[in-house]
Formats: C-alpha cells, structure tokens, sequence
C-alpha cells in the first residue's frame, strides 16, 4: 500500500512540477482533491460489498461515475493544459461526474463486465440494480 501511494505521490507532483514549469501554475491541490474523491468512491463501494449493502441502481451510477476514473481523468486533463481558469470556476470533480459522458463510459463498462467477467460474489452492474428495481423488466426488454 505504501509504494502505490509513493508512486501516486510521486506521478502526481511530477505532472505539477511540469505544468509549474509551463504555465506557470502550481495546480496540485486540484490533483490531490481529485484522487480523494476517487478513493472516497472505492471506499463507499467497499462498504456496499462488506455490509451485503445492495444500492439503488442511482446511488450506483452516481459513484459509478466517479469511480470509472473518468472525472480523475479529466482534471489531469486540464491541469496537463493549464487551465486554471476552468478548474477555478467549480468545474471540480463532482461537476465533471454528472457529465453525460462520464455516465456512457460508467455504463460500457457494465454492460462489458456483466457479458464477459465471470464475476464471484456480487459485484454487481447498473443493469442488474436497475432490473433488481424493476422485476417486470428483462435484459432483452424493458
């Protein structure tokens, strides 16, 4: 646990250092808030999976979302091109997870793990909260 978090440490101000260098900008408590919600969303689906909790289809989307990375991906995006003055204007994490295109790439991956992972024990996906919701519904219609 303690050399992935050097090697995040490390990439993260390594990625600050040279956008200071750039643009002039030391962003790096962007980075830092970013991978803290990243870790907060590994640690709700960890308490999911330990208490037996099963989440609405919503509650599993909307972390989901940030779990996919693709919000974390998007703040070293614009911290990579210097764009401060996006980030400075509540463009954070929780405003990039709510993007429609974070929630596309969230639900490929589902569908993606739920035809192709053999998954054991109870992972779960969007669509299996979603049909557990709506017993009328089946993978094929609804």
């Amino acid at each position: 646990m303690r050399s992935c978090f050097m090697a995040l440490y490390t990439i993260t101000n390594e990625i600050t250092d040279m956008v200071e260098k750039e643009h002039e900008l030391n962003l790096v408590n962007h980075l830092k808030k970013a991978w803290v919600v990243l870790f907060d969303g590994f640690m709700v689906e960890a308490k999911w999976l330990a208490t037996n909790q099963v989440p609405t289809a919503e509650d599993y989307l909307r972390n989901g979302v940030i779990t996919s990375g693709v919000p974390l991906a998007f703040v070293h995006l614009l911290v990579l091109l210097g764009m401060v003055k996006v980030l400075k204007h509540s463009l954070t994490t929780s405003l990039l997870s709510s993007f429609a295109l974070t929630k596309i790439v969230r639900l490929w991956d589902d569908m993606g793990s739920a035809e192709d992972e053999a998954q054991e024990g109870f992972d779960g996906s969007y669509r299996d909260f979603y049909l557990m919701e709506n017993p009328g519904c089946t993978p094929q219609r609804c």
